[in-house]
């Protein structure tokens, strides 16, 4: 009876999940972020090879192995490649389905999913094409497999599948995903205070397993392309300043973030060794994703989502057993669930009078949802003056579907046709140039069905004049670097966000 009752709740996680993240996928365009992986995979249809290209050049300062693995689906348009991060977005909320279930019990494994699905930081990752799915799934898998073996002392064979994940893992997204999972597992075995079970995991033939798989894929790419090619697959990425690492931190965790200080609370004064025992794993994973985004050498938004899942079992497993705080923080409890219905429901309200605040205007399918979330407002806080917490939970939930469907039918909705309608009257003007590492530029003129000329960020044109298409986030910042070495004309821009200008280059009048 408790499978049947298992596979029913699983099947049920699942089907949220598609009907969650799959209204955001029917846009028929890429998004900005999605334009240049999805013109590179395009490109891989065309013949397949081991380095991916652009408007007929490398892509340089990209994981390569990420894009072989979503051509090898076979799949060219838009949609099909984003149900591909969907699905495994699926797998990765079954895997936390079936391991709080195998730990505690299925009411805690049915409101862990639940919270990990209406994550922003999963929503985002799974309803979109980006270079971070992958990796990212596989780290989770990897670590979720690695800790259930360990505290439930199965077969050691079953960390041979993690260490495989774990090595896909690395030569997809870097370094600093092999670092979450070692420094997960080492201070897994150091705090359940039992370093001679590092002789169980099968530690030696990890390292084996791992090494193999990036040796062999690095120096296939250092043989076939040289060394500046091998090295982007462990490519460095941005570098961010702590405060913007600490904003992607909540703003990817929202809006459970709040919970997880009465979830910590509860998981630190339980008396019960066994249960604080099975909590541990996510306790170390959230830290250590946290740790990773903070702290790593470089940044990468992908980062940030490791420790979701983590966090939500913590906070799933606190709710599933009564919402239990220490007797002196028990009127603590309402203030962190009004806190958190409060930002749900203020940026639900905030990002669909969005619209509406622009046009000074408003239509009814726009209305529907401000009004909803008003209402909610209201009723969120009469359950919370009644302490009906399982009903404000199931409200938030609720909240995060409607936010959702009403982005995906009423504010979403041709928002990709914008930024393409722009570039496409820019491809009007020749010679066009781009940066070779403006991807998002390069991508959208490819999409466009022009090929430019890619140059590097130092080209200064010779004799006749040329038109620069280039994404920048300070257009006067660009516009003054690119005065100081020749003449420009800007002629024509468009912001949304980032800001689409094309610009006209020529010689200084002085060297003319």
């Amino acid at each position: 009876m408790r499978s049947i009752q298992s596979i029913v709740l699983l099947i049920g996680v699942i089907l949220c999940g598609l009907i969650l993240l799959c209204p955001l996928a029917i846009e028929p365009v890429p998004w900005r972020s999605e334009i240049w992986l999805y013109q590179a995979i395009v490109d891989m249809h065309k013949g397949m090879h081991l380095i991916p290209s652009l408007n007929g050049l490398p892509v340089i300062g990209q994981n390569p192995v990420n894009i072989i693995l979503l051509s090898l689906s076979g799949l060219t348009d838009i949609f099909s490649l984003r149900i591909v991060s969907i699905l495994l977005g699926c797998i990765v909320v079954s895997v936390v389905f079936v391991m709080s279930s195998s730990l505690w019990d299925m009411k805690s494994a049915f409101l862990s999913s639940l919270l990990t699905l209406t994550s922003l930081g999963f929503i985002l990752t799974h309803s979109t094409l980006n270079t971070w799915f992958i990796p990212s799934s596989l780290i989770i898998i990897a670590f979720a497999l690695l800790s259930l073996a360990y505290i439930k002392e199965s077969s050691t064979w079953w960390y041979i599948p993690a260490y495989i994940f774990a090595g896909i893992s690395t030569i997809t997204g870097g370094w600093s995903y092999l670092a979450f999972f070692a420094f997960s597992t080492i201070f897994l075995i150091l705090l359940d205070l039992s370093p001679k079970r590092f002789l169980r995991i099968r530690a030696i033939t990890g390292i084996v397993i791992i090494a193999l798989i990036l040796i062999s894929v690095y120096l296939t790419y250092r043989i076939i392309a040289g060394h500046a090619l091998a090295s982007s697959l462990f490519p460095d990425f941005e570098n961010t300043g702590m405060f913007s690492r600490l904003w992607v931190l909540v703003k990817y965790s929202l809006p459970w973030f709040i919970l997880v200080i009465p979830a910590w609370i509860h998981a630190e004064t339980t008396g019960d060794q066994g249960v604080w025992r099975t909590l541990l794993p996510a306790k170390i994973a959230f830290v250590m994703g946290a740790a990773i985004l903070l702290f790593s050498p470089d940044y990468h938004e992908g980062y940030a989502t490791i420790g979701i899942p983590f966090l939500c079992m913590l906070t799933g497993y606190w709710m599933a057993h009564g919402f239990i705080l220490p007797e002196k923080l028990e009127p603590a409890r309402n203030i962190f669930l009004l806190l958190t219905g409060v930002v749900l429901l203020g940026s639900a309200i905030a990002a669909v009078s969005i619209n509406p605040l622009k046009t000074f205007s408003i239509t009814v399918p726009e209305a529907i949802p401000i009004v909803f979330f008003i209402i909610a407002g209201l009723f969120m806080l009469y359950l919370v003056k009644k302490r009906f917490t399982s009903a404000i939970i199931t409200l938030c939930i609720g909240s995060v579907f409607v936010l959702v469907w009403s982005m995906a039918l009423v504010q979403l909705p041709g928002r990709t046709e914008e930024p393409l309608a722009a570039v496409k009257e820019m491809t009007t003007y020749s010679p066009l140039l781009v940066y070779r590492d403006d991807l998002m530029m390069r991508g959208y003129v490819e999409h466009a069905g022009i090929r430019p000329i890619v140059v590097g960020r130092e080209v200064v044109p010779i004799g006749e004049s040329a038109y620069l298409a280039a994404t920048t986030d300070d257009l006067d910042d660009l516009m003054e670097r690119l005065s100081s070495k020749m003449h420009t004309d800007l002629i024509t821009s468009y912001k949304d966000g980032e800001t689409f200008a094309l610009i006209r280059l020529s010689m200084p009048e002085s060297v003319q």
